[in-house]
């Protein structure tokens, strides 16, 4: 396009001159994205040292809804989360990233637009002393073994995964309900990535029925 209009600007219609210029700056955007995320995937594999340390889950938290403000309000998506949050260690400037990943997922996969139904957001925390979650034994282990950690979670009311999408949902370049992906498939890859490299393990519950969504949960160690 940039070739096009060096090439016929002086024929070309105002109109379609903006019209070209428009889609070489979405594109340009589209490409920086791309390699801003290949970039951070290959940063969390490559480091080993990091600066582990006690987080402000809240702040983290209130850091991702800010910058995320403009699509909560255009999905007029309501969020519903706890007042205080549990003590975890971690690397503040990844774990912005997953909260960040995980909450956009849910304002883009939530609710029901042809039911007129927003997306209703949740999100929470569980450790051996404040309740259930509804985890399997397999999850249980995880988080009481071999020592304390926290399991934080982001439930949405959307459509649902089937248990094989399920599966495939942390592999790279994997993306379903086609109508609304706009990224490209390594947002949940690099959170693996990135909770992994921290020490803790991430996953995914659905049912996969009509409004009941999906239940995203990743653990960092407990901070003492």
């Amino acid at each position: 396009f940039s070739s096009l209009l060096e090439s016929r600007f002086t024929r070309m219609d105002p109109e379609k001159v903006a019209e070209n210029l428009h889609r070489i700056t979405v594109t340009g955007y589209k490409i920086r994205d791309i390699i801003d995320e290949l970039l951070l995937f290959a940063r969390v594999r490559q480091l080993d040292a990091l600066e582990i340390g006690p987080l402000d889950t809240g702040a983290i938290i209130a850091e991702a809804l800010a910058y995320l403000e403009p699509r909560i309000q255009e999905a007029q998506a309501e969020i519903v989360m706890p007042e205080t949050w549990p003590a975890a260690s971690g690397y503040a400037a990844w774990v912005d990233i997953v909260w960040g990943n995980l909450i956009s997922n849910a304002i883009k996969y939530g609710g029901d637009p042809d039911a007129d139904l927003p997306p209703h957001i949740e999100l929470g925390f569980w450790t051996s002393e404040s309740g259930s979650l509804g985890l399997d034994s397999e999850q249980l282990a995880i988080i009481q073994n071999p020592e304390s950690k926290v399991v934080f979670w982001i439930r949405d009311n959307g459509p649902g995964l089937l248990p094989e999408e399920c599966a495939q949902l942390f592999t790279p370049f994997t993306r379903f309900h086609q109508e609304k992906a706009e990224g490209h498939g390594l947002g949940l890859s690099i959170v693996q990535r990135i909770i992994e490299k921290l020490g803790g393990q991430v996953g995914v519950e659905s049912a996969g029925i009509p409004g009941k969504g999906c239940t995203f949960w990743f653990t960092l160690p407990a901070s003492h």
